[in-house]
């Protein structure tokens, strides 16, 4: 079972259990580590900041810039392997370092613990240069938006450096959870729920009163505070204090950049894949990418309930993210893997590398046949056999071919419904070569169950076959006529 699983059902399955049994289920979902859930190859390492334990992601990209990641999990949890997969996502597509603050938990250690953790490490950081004036991002989920926003009022307070921007997902800026309107959102929230949050919060809160300011950001000093961009689904009973916290934002002068997403749940874009979390990570690198890259002017937006984005008191529209490449349903039933590779090739020549099926043998390991016409509509013959597994046969069903730009193909296991996937390869001019997206969604009654194995086994070799793409499409020797058949003749006919 997931870790976002058992979040869900340690806060709303099973919330008539003793406190410290129910913290002891969700912890079993807990990821302290990146090993096995990031991309393969992607750079890890552990050390330590003003004592304080922290993980970096891409390390060797902070001399552009970093986001310094605090985790949710309300305080006693965290991080799970959704938190992960997203800030390598977001790190990955900014092409920056990350860093993850591993803070301490309640109940073994009541507030001020963790805020006192993360300020040191931010202290210790700035101090030493790591992270540079401008160059870098304070992150955060849930209690993790919270500590974000808290950290920030003390770095103000005490004159030490500060972040170009927050990002924060549906923080949770009061441990009171008093809002009136909560009780009418609660039913609709299959995430969280009052009779778990509570007991988290007096866990944290210990011998503090909720309301402190140190615990519930929403009733501090706001002013001076860089520009936020905040997400938020309607289903996530936090969306109210959200909402409250965008506007004393504005009173304060801060420039805002607000997404709520019509029916998502609680800090959505660490949950999987979907077109909601597609959306907000486009409008968090797009709100990043203006307040890091020193080459682009800064943005903000402020997205209304029910419009679109309109320029907030200074700052520019965020342009609309790009359609999600590959749609699914936004629950436990899908998984999303995803990767990209440059490289230094056309288009044209990695479309003619990934059209030769007669040719996949030769430089994809794992694929041992594969056959059939390159067309919309025509299905393809794909046999493959992991080192030490047995040989599959499965028979996709082409949906998209636009010539040098996407290719598509839909499949499934077994009965409708058991275990349906759709396979993406879309290619993205750039700098005289190609950014390829490999992608794959998986939806059906399966996919609980074989998650883990998709993230120790399938996304693995996509990485493999990323480079072993790269590595022909970049030699000259390879660059010849085609050997497989491609139905089209080559035209654009079938583009979107």
């Amino acid at each position: 079972m997931t870790g976002t699983a058992l979040y869900r059902l340690a806060s709303r399955g099973l919330p008539r259990l003793p406190f410290p049994l129910n913290v002891r289920i969700q912890r079993l979902g807990r990821t302290p580590r990146a090993a096995g859930v990031v991309p393969a190859g992607q750079h890890v390492e552990t050390r330590t900041a003003g004592g304080v334990p922290v993980t970096w992601l891409r390390p060797s990209a902070v001399d552009r810039a970093a986001l310094v990641y605090l985790h949710g999990g309300s305080y006693v949890t965290g991080p799970v392997a959704g938190q992960w997969r997203w800030l390598s996502t977001l790190s990955a597509e900014l092409s920056v370092a990350a860093i993850m603050i591993d803070y301490r938990l309640a109940p073994e250690h009541p507030h001020p613990a963790a805020l006192e953790d993360v300020v040191a490490a931010l202290q210790a950081l700035t101090t030493a240069e790591v992270l540079r004036r401008g160059r870098w991002a304070l992150v955060g989920d849930s209690s993790g938006g919270a500590l974000a926003l808290a950290a920030t009022q003390i770095l103000i307070a005490a004159g030490s450096p500060l972040p170009a921007a927050l990002v924060l997902m549906a923080p949770w800026v009061d441990l009171t959870l008093t809002n009136p309107r909560i009780p009418s959102t609660e039913p609709a929230d299959p995430v969280l729920s009052r009779r778990f949050l509570q007991p988290s919060a007096a866990a944290y809160a210990g011998r503090t009163p909720l309301s402190d300011r140190r615990l519930s950001p929403l009733y501090g000093d706001l002013a001076g505070i860089p520009p936020v961009h905040i997400t938020a689904g309607t289903r996530d009973i936090l969306v109210h204090d959200v909402r409250l916290l965008r506007q004393r934002l504005l009173d304060a002068g801060v420039a805002v950049d607000h997404l709520e997403e019509p029916g998502a749940l609680h800090a959505y874009p660490t949950l999987g894949a979907g077109p909601a979390a597609d959306r907000a990570v486009a409008a968090q690198a797009s709100f990043l990418r203006g307040r890091l890259d020193p080459d682009q002017a800064p943005g903000c937006a402020v997205r209304s309930e029910s419009g679109p984005p309109v320029a907030a008191v200074t700052g520019r529209p965020v342009p609309p993210p790009a359609t999600p490449l590959i749609p699914s349903k936004e629950n436990v039933m899908s998984k999303r893997l995803s990767t990209h590779v440059d490289i230094e090739a056309t288009p044209e020549r990695v479309w003619e590398v990934l059209t030769d099926l007669a040719a996949y043998p030769m430089w994809i390991p794992f694929i041992v046949r594969a056959e059939g016409a390159v067309a919309p509509g025509r299905r393809l013959t794909l046999t493959m056999q992991p080192v030490g597994g047995r040989a599959t046969t499965v028979r996709p069903r082409l949906v998209e071919v636009a010539v040098h730009r996407e290719l598509r193909w839909h499949g499934r296991l077994g009965l409708p419904g058991l275990m349906d996937a759709e396979h993406a390869f879309v290619l993205q001019p750039q700098d005289g070569g190609t950014r390829l997206l490999h992608q794959e969604t998986f939806r059906g009654l399966l996919v609980p169950f074989t998650a883990a194995s998709l993230d120790r086994n399938t996304l693995p070799a996509f990485v493999a076959m990323n480079e072993a793409l790269k590595r022909r499409a970049e030699d000259p020797a390879r660059a010849r006529a085609r050997t497989g058949p491609v139905d089209g003749g080559g035209t654009d006919a079938g583009r979107a």
